[in-house]
């Protein structure tokens, strides 16, 4: 059999064809782009979206960092404004515990201590109560002035609560009589509370004329005490001498 040749296309059939893969080629084109650009907006967003982050946590940091700055040279200018920088607490510690020695030492050195006397003898037990009323009796006629009559809070009230701060136990003659000279079981407890009373004084009083008069009347006791004795006929241990 014969074969037949081959057909050629009209001339518009081809361009036809022609301008069909054209076509389909440049949309295709076209598809590729519009991919690579989303997918390069994605990375720009992306980016973008890190750079932003980035960027709001370096303020928040220099801001803080800036106002911790401020804070501290603030309180530094205040300082030296003011003169008195904050100095370390055992320092401060230090200073306060040698103006409390110092302050307790000017004290002990304007007191004046009333004098250490010859201890009383025991006397006869029944006797206790004349001896201590006589030693009284001569006591109020020694204090002229009824400084030590009664008690400081009544009879000075404005001083009152400063005294009782100062004084842990407040005497006078009154308080004796009244309240301790029945309970007596020795002559040397009124010497004990007579000393309390003047100590109190000079305690409280320093060097002024108040405990120069207690420290007077504290001289006389040991005499009073032996001028009492032999008024009422009680009899004193030989062993014991009266100093003069």
């Amino acid at each position: 059999p014969q074969r037949r040749a081959p057909q050629r296309r009209a001339p518009q059939r081809r361009a036809a064809v022609a301008q069909k893969r054209k076509s389909s080629k440049y949309t295709e084109n076209e598809s590729d782009v519009d991919e690579k650009e989303e997918e390069g907006a994605g990375a720009t967003s992306h980016a973008a979206s890190r750079a932003s982050r980035r960027l709001k946590s370096m303020t928040r940091t220099s801001f803080a960092d800036v106002a911790s700055d401020i804070d501290e040279e603030y309180a530094e200018a205040s300082d030296e404004a003011k003169g008195t920088k904050k100095r370390p607490a055992s320092r401060m510690n230090r200073n306060a515990l040698e103006r409390g020695r110092n302050k307790r030492a000017r004290r002990a050195k304007n007191e004046i201590k009333i004098a250490d006397i010859e201890r009383w003898p025991e006397i006869k037990k029944e006797a206790i109560s004349e001896v201590a009323q006589c030693i009284l009796d001569h006591m109020e006629l020694l204090d002229e002035h009824e400084d030590f009559r009664y008690p400081v809070v009544e009879t000075v009230p404005n001083v009152a609560e400063a005294y009782l701060r100062r004084i842990a136990e407040p005497m006078d003659f009154r308080t004796i009589r009244e309240e301790r000279l029945d309970e007596y079981e020795s002559i040397v407890e009124l010497q004990d509370d007579l000393r309390l009373v003047f100590n109190n004084c000079v305690v409280f009083n320093g060097r002024g004329v108040f405990a120069k008069r207690a420290k007077f009347l504290w001289e006389q006791v040991n005499d009073i005490f032996v001028g009492a004795c032999r008024e009422t006929n009680t009899r004193l241990p030989r062993s014991w001498k009266h100093p003069r």
